[in-house]
């Protein structure tokens, strides 16, 4: 777990360039997100994984038919398992 907070900003940045690639890559990028979603979760970053995963879900949503509706329900699952743990309450 360390080692992956040591490398915040290259994970971040890696995710942010595959985000931008070809159908093929996401489709392996999507192998990742569990990870990183536990990662987030287990650190209690919940802004960071919500903010990760809103960006997975805007590019994938950007497809359309060209995607597996499978992935974009599983980056908005993702998604909304952060929402609302990191806001301040009221």
């Amino acid at each position: 777990m360390a080692a992956i907070d040591a490398e915040s900003d290259n994970i971040r940045t890696a995710w942010a360039w595959t985000a931008s690639r070809t159908t093929r890559t996401r489709t392996g990028w999507a192998r990742s997100w569990d990870s990183l979603g536990s990662f987030y979760t287990w650190r209690g970053r919940y802004a960071d994984g919500e903010a990760a995963f809103r960006l997975a879900a805007g590019r994938l949503a950007e497809l359309g038919e060209a995607l597996p509706v499978r992935l974009l329900a599983k980056a908005l699952a993702w998604q909304r398992s952060f929402i609302g743990r990191w806001a301040s309450p009221s």
